[in-house]
């Protein structure tokens, strides 16, 4: 996938936003949106991180990502996925009928998986997502397959504030001097029990997390105009050393994530 992945993903909450992809190689970062993310296994095996639990999630299994849940995913070699973001505007008949529940955030194993993969499937080839017309149809057929054959027995989580706060705070402030120490005092944390919280929810260190955001934000600015010290500096990085370790780390998949 060619699109970047910032923390907050503004575009994934569009209004009345379908987006739909089907990817032999998906990696993303932790993110979050308001809208639903649903990602159907069709091939092979993905890793998943949904709100600070994780699953291996094999061929005609499904993830789904509610409403602000923080998740990642990479998969395995030789796999293939279909990625639908549903917003809330195409989710009110479910919200109204399930009130404070969702889908578990792992279906395993998803009963009418055939079913379910080869509606998605021939939706897919059909271009769907393109017309307006017929998105809401789509969204709403597709949440009724996965109702059919899972219950809705998670709670929805309110919004995981806390993480989605600090996930907030350090995209606002990616460009300046972040520290275990000084973020954890903002949140009013011990540096201990931050770095624990914040690995369970995200899954990678502080540092690793701040500096691929970092790199992702040097890739949306760098438009040829800017020396790359410039573009370095802008970006919070201290040197062109740091600055170079972190894109040889997480260029690649920065660039190959989003929704």
């Amino acid at each position: 996938m060619e699109n970047q992945t910032p923390v907050y993903e503004l575009a994934a909450d569009k209004a009345k936003h379908l987006y739909f992809s089907y990817d032999e190689h998906n990696v993303t970062f932790p993110h979050y949106h308001d809208s639903m993310e649903i990602v159907i296994c069709v091939k092979g095996e993905f890793h998943a991180r949904i709100s600070g639990e994780e699953k291996t999630i094999r061929a005609g299994e499904i993830a789904v990502s509610d409403s602000y849940d923080v998740h990642s995913y990479k998969s395995g070699e030789n796999s293939a996925v279909y990625v639908i973001v549903i917003s809330r505007q195409f989710l009110v008949e479910f919200r109204n009928a399930h009130g404070k529940m969702t889908f578990p955030k792992f279906i395993q194993p998803m009963h009418g998986a055939d079913e379910i993969i080869e509606f998605v499937s021939r939706a897919h080839k059909n271009n769907v997502w393109r017309n307006p017309s017929i998105t809401l149809g789509f969204a709403t057929y597709l949440i009724g397959l996965i109702e059919n054959n899972c219950a809705c027995t998670r709670p929805r989580e309110k919004h995981n504030s806390r993480c989605v706060q600090i996930l907030s705070y350090i995209d606002e402030h990616f460009s300046e001097s972040i520290s275990l120490a000084s973020i954890s005092a903002h949140f009013g944390y011990a540096p201990n029990y931050f770095s624990a919280l914040f690995g369970k929810y995200v899954g990678m260190s502080l540092h690793d997390y701040i500096n691929s955001v970092r790199i992702s934000k040097s890739q949306t600015i760098n438009n040829g105009a800017l020396k790359i010290t410039e573009v370095a500096a802008q970006c919070g990085f201290e040197s062109l050393n740091t600055y170079y370790r972190a894109l040889k780390k997480f260029g690649s998949i920065v660039k190959s994530s989003g929704d």
